[in-house]
């Protein structure tokens, strides 16, 4: 009798915080989920191939379990149709989530992200890759390398033009690229329609 008296223990619990993302914060009891017994958890992401690129998507769901990478994916797809985004989001809150070009930056991106889930300053600073950090932002103005970045970019806009309308696909060398030539889906599907 005296034994189903006892609570019964729970391997995870849901408390009133959220993170600074809007995600619930659970709480590992038991260490099944984190690893390490009572730790705070909110996201637990997984690294995945997205486009041609690495995105970092929590896998957490309302109830404090994992899901999947197949189920965590399923439902960003639904999230990201729904609110017309052309990235991941995460699938609770629809935050919009970043694409790196390899996968170690977007595990970079996910520590980061786990260190910094109750720091309001470093979130509304954003991430900076390490790359970021060590390259000083370009000034307007006599500097050299501000107008040699922009003579280069210039350039590089120009050939790249070249290139594409060889190929078939109407692009501008303007700020931003396909804007008189329709959307990038419409030039990719007249790109690649001679290729079936």
């Amino acid at each position: 009798m005296e034994q189903s008296l006892r609570p019964k223990s729970r391997p995870k619990s849901k408390t009133k915080r959220l993170t600074v993302r809007g995600r619930p914060v659970w709480i590992d009891h038991d260490g099944s989920i984190t690893d390490e017994k009572n730790s705070a958890y909110s996201e637990v992401t997984t690294t995945v191939p997205w486009g041609t690129g690495w995105a970092t998507l929590p896998t957490v769901d309302g109830q404090g379990d994992i899901l999947s990478d197949e189920e965590v994916f399923k439902r960003v797809v639904e999230v990201k149709n729904k609110l017309s985004k052309s990235g991941p989001v995460d699938f609770i809150t629809g935050e919009e989530l970043p694409v790196f070009d390899d996968r170690e930056e977007a595990v970079k991106y996910a520590i980061w992200r786990s260190k910094t889930m109750f720091n309001e300053d470093a979130n509304s600073k954003g991430y900076q890759s390490e790359q970021q950090e060590m390259e000083p932002e370009e000034e307007e103005g006599n500097s050299f390398l501000y107008d040699m970045g922009s003579i280069t970019k210039g350039i590089a806009k120009g050939l790249l033009g070249i290139g594409l309308n060889k190929i078939g696909v109407d692009y501008y060398p303007t700020q931003d690229g396909f804007n008189k030539g329709g959307t990038v889906d419409k030039q990719m599907k007249k790109l690649f329609a001679g290729s079936k």
